[in-house]
């Protein structure tokens, strides 16, 4: 692909107007080299910036292709072939920096005019999100949010669908709001894990403070205590949308977050559930080879990040089990008896 073409798929794909095929392709490039997901990490700051600017001075909308003849010979020269971003900040004076950013402003101004209600964003990896009230979410890969460029009204609303980890700002006056397809989550300040499965079940595991855990349909303002499930610290739920019902977690994970973290922990663990759980958090495949393993159990605990390497050498240890790294992933051989 040539930069342009590069250029105009990162614009779509932060607009949310990009196609599968141009996401996908877009996601390839990032990951043939660390310069490539330098260089759209950058674009995407200076592009949230542009667009603030392009907010607040609230500019008149223009024709986009007479806008776009317009800014064009800027935009290229913007992102030109050879053009490095890490090198190129490295080496200018913030003054040259600022110049970069004005002139996105410019092209943002003329030729970009998304929804200036909503932002959309897709997370491509693991990647952290300030809200306009400061709250932080931080996503799972494929996670996928749409929020208000401002919070105005009397609560916080957002659309989410994937996996997150939620840190709310605290705001007693207005109540934070997370809508999915057939369930609400509310809170005031408080943080928590949301998993949305393909199936359309939701885990909803509550680290700190209190949240209100309900169906999509319920109004909430007029809605009875039983319809909602009180969630507070240590507390998990699950909706199943077989039964249409919310209910309690018995025995919450003990790793609902470790996607995020990177710590794990284990009391008496069959291996089955220990790998999936790994599998998820580091994005790898088991294969247990040996029939006999399903039946071990594992017991750990991290009190900081770990690498794989890490967490599989602690693994063999205990078990006193091999596990060999192949080209269909990571099989485990032997007996724990």
């Amino acid at each position: 692909m040539t930069q342009e073409t590069i250029d105009q798929y990162i614009f779509r794909f932060l607009d949310g107007s990009a196609s599968r095929e141009e996401e996908q392709a877009l996601r390839n490039w990032r990951g043939l080299k660390e310069e490539n997901e330098t260089y759209f990490k950058h674009f995407r700051q200076i592009w949230q910036l542009s667009r603030l600017e392009h907010i607040q001075k609230q500019k008149p909308q223009f024709d986009k292709k007479k806008a776009w003849e317009k800014i064009k010979p800027q935009e290229k020269t913007i992102a030109s072939p050879g053009f490095r971003i890490g090198h190129y900040l490295n080496r200018t004076t913030a003054a040259i920096a600022a110049m970069l950013v004005a002139g996105l402003v410019i092209f943002f101004q003329f030729f970009y005019h998304p929804s200036p209600e909503n932002i959309h964003f897709v997370a491509q990896s693991i990647e952290e999100l300030s809200l306009p009230d400061g709250s932080i979410i931080t996503l799972n890969e494929g996670a996928v949010i749409d929020y208000p460029e401002a919070f105005t009204g009397e609560q916080r609303a957002i659309k989410f669908q994937g996996e997150a980890f939620f840190d709310i700002a605290k705001n007693p006056d207005k109540r934070f709001i997370i809508q999915m397809k057939n369930t609400r989550v509310e809170v005031l300040g408080t943080s928590f894990n949301i998993l949305e499965k393909p199936n359309e079940e939701v885990e909803v595991s509550v680290q700190s403070g209190k949240v209100a855990f309900y169906a999509a349909e319920i109004q909430n303002e007029h809605a009875e205590e039983e319809d909602k499930i009180i969630m507070t610290q240590g507390d998990a739920a699950v909706y199943r949308p077989a039964v249409d019902k919310i209910e309690p977690i018995k025995i919450p994970s003990l790793n609902s977050t470790s996607w995020k973290t990177k710590i794990f922990t284990f009391n008496e663990t069959p291996l089955p559930i220990v790998i999936a759980d790994l599998s998820k958090g580091y994005k790898v495949k088991f294969i247990i080879d040996d029939p006999a393993l399903n039946t071990c159990s594992l017991s750990m605990y991290n009190r900081k990040a770990q690498s794989l390497d890490q967490v599989l050498q602690t693994i063999e240890l205990s078990l006193g089990i091999s596990i060999e790294k192949k080209q269909d992933g990571y099989h485990l051989k032997g007996s724990c008896e």
